[in-house]
């Protein structure tokens, strides 16, 4: 063949073509591939696994904090209730004290009183010697006309001899503008006539022979404004002696039975 002058000429090689060696390159660019897909796989895997193992551990420890917080919150609650049931005990108790201490100082003054009583009564320094009234209370009830009412009769003697006589209570005051006295027998079941026997040697309650009080039931319109008592002895020295009491009150107390 005869070559062109000035024509720009091309080398061709010639390969040997073996179809074996690329099948087996293709082969292992395959496999390669695959592996990595598998290994990026089971790498993601294992990632996705720690993490959740990590995430359990720190839910774990965040529920045993919680578990924790929990149970120091109620021991604090716990804590603050019997804080609070403490100091309304304390309170209470203070308060429970307070009123014993004022009712064992109401019974102590009580207590001298009557003590100077019998003293003056067994041992009496006074010259006015014979009967006298020694006592009078008036107590209003919470129930509208009836009241309470006692009083003592005693006697100042240096022999203190049985002392007899009469005495009578009277409730002085007004009715439809017009002046009206009744009896303790008027308006008192306790008291069953209108002149009450004395006879003692120290002392004598009326209504009777105890500590009790007379209930009064006042008839409706009549206005009481004072109390007359009149005491007189007889004997060989009879004396005679009237007091009166303004129909002012001691105290209201309930109108439920005495016991």
């Amino acid at each position: 063949m005869g070559v062109v002058t000035g024509t720009k000429q091309e080398h061709l090689r010639v390969v040997a073509d073996h179809p074996g060696k690329r099948f087996l390159g293709r082969l292992f660019y395959i496999v390669l591939l695959c592996a990595c897909t598998a290994g990026g796989f089971f790498f993601g895997e294992y990632l996705s696994i720690q993490s959740q193992q990590s995430a359990a551990v720190e839910r774990d420890l965040l529920l045993q904090e919680l578990a924790r917080s929990r149970g120091e919150v109620e021991a604090l609650e716990q804590e603050v209730t019997t804080l609070r049931v403490g100091a309304d005990i304390d309170r209470q108790s203070t308060g429970e004290v307070r009123l014993t201490i004022k009712k064992l100082e109401e019974e102590k003054f009580q207590l001298q009183q009557d003590l100077s009583f019998y003293k003056n009564i067994m041992a009496p320094d006074s010259t006015d010697k014979g009967v006298r009234i020694q006592k009078f209370n008036l107590l209003e009830t919470d129930q509208p006309g009836r009241y309470r009412i006692k009083v003592m009769i005693s006697q100042v003697s240096d022999s203190n001899n049985l002392l007899s006589g009469m005495a009578t209570v009277s409730i002085v005051g007004s009715q439809d503008g017009i002046e009206k006295s009744l009896s303790l027998s008027d308006v008192s079941e306790e008291v069953k006539t209108q002149n009450i026997k004395l006879g003692f040697r120290y002392f004598q309650n009326i209504p009777g022979p105890d500590e009790r009080y007379a209930e009064l039931d006042i008839p409706a319109g009549f206005k009481p404004d004072y109390v007359l008592v009149v005491a007189q002895s007889r004997g060989k020295k009879p004396k005679r002696i009237e007091q009166k009491f303004m129909w002012t009150f001691e105290e209201k107390v309930s109108d439920a039975p005495e016991s």
